[in-house]
């Protein structure tokens, strides 16, 4: 589980954090933990955090969690029920032209996070999909 650190950079460097403001870097459980460490060693003894704050932010840590493994879950049982039906996907082959290739769903395989639907021996995200059928 991973959640995108764009707008958590701003939060963290606002506390004194050296933040980095990349573009598609992630923020696992174990990298929120080490915040939450740092943010106790660095806090003032005269002005200390309220406990209470960080239950409520790994609390809302815990949910993100769980809707990002949910939706994946939901993407691949969806890709699963395609199985054996008959679907169109927009493809771009190497001289940058868009066909729609029409077929039925033979194979579903999960890469780089995301779960492929097979048609014809070609792989495809699920992104390409453009219409299913019954056959």
């Amino acid at each position: 589980m991973s959640i995108s650190t764009n707008s958590l950079s701003s939060a963290y460097s606002s506390s004194g954090y050296a933040a980095t403001t990349e573009n598609n870097t992630n923020l696992s459980m174990n990298d929120f933990f080490e915040l939450l460490v740092a943010e106790l060693q660095n806090q003032s003894m005269l002005d200390p955090v309220d406990s209470s704050e960080f239950i409520g932010q790994m609390a809302q840590f815990s949910v993100l969690s769980q809707m990002n493994e949910l939706s994946s879950v939901c993407q691949m049982s969806y890709a699963i029920s395609l199985l054996g039906k008959k679907a169109s996907v927009s493809s771009t082959d190497t001289s940058g032209s868009t066909k729609t290739v029409t077929g039925t769903v033979e194979n579903v395989t999960y890469q780089s996070g995301s779960p492929c639907i097979e048609i014809d021996g070609t792989e495809y995200s699920l992104s390409d999909l453009l219409k299913v059928e019954n056959n």
